[in-house]
């Protein structure tokens, strides 16, 4: 697809020692285990998790899961040292309210790539 010829082509033209860290950001995550969006994006991520494993990319950001979830070291769904971090953002408030909210929003048991959850409002700060 364009998009993906566009990441590729970004990618491909990266300068490691100067960017040590490559930070990836879009909207739906490709690791939630909120019940409501688990699996959501799984096409995006047969689509785009190689080519981001391939280059390196470090942590992934993602919004649209109003909630917070870190991820341990992840590919293709199973732990792994060389795989990216996923960090989903998305708690902020809405009118809707937090997407995991309650004992049932998550799905059990949690993820073993699933390092944190949270369904309380907040921000992320990176520093």
């Amino acid at each position: 697809s364009p998009q993906y010829q566009w990441v590729w082509e970004d990618l491909k033209r990266l300068n490691r020692t100067r960017t040590p860290w490559l930070i990836v950001q879009f909207h739906a995550p490709m690791y939630s285990s909120s019940k409501h969006h688990y699996m959501e994006a799984e096409k995006h991520k047969v689509d785009m998790e190689p080519l981001f494993y391939e280059y390196g990319v470090d942590l992934v950001f993602n919004g649209h899961v109003h909630d917070y979830e870190r991820s341990n070291q992840v590919y293709d769904n199973l732990e792994n040292p060389c795989g990216a971090i996923h960090i989903v953002v998305g708690d902020g408030g809405n009118h809707e309210g937090p997407a995991s909210a309650g004992a049932n929003g998550w799905v059990q048991p949690q993820p073993t790539y699933s390092a944190f959850r949270e369904t309380s409002f907040g921000v992320g700060e990176l520093t």
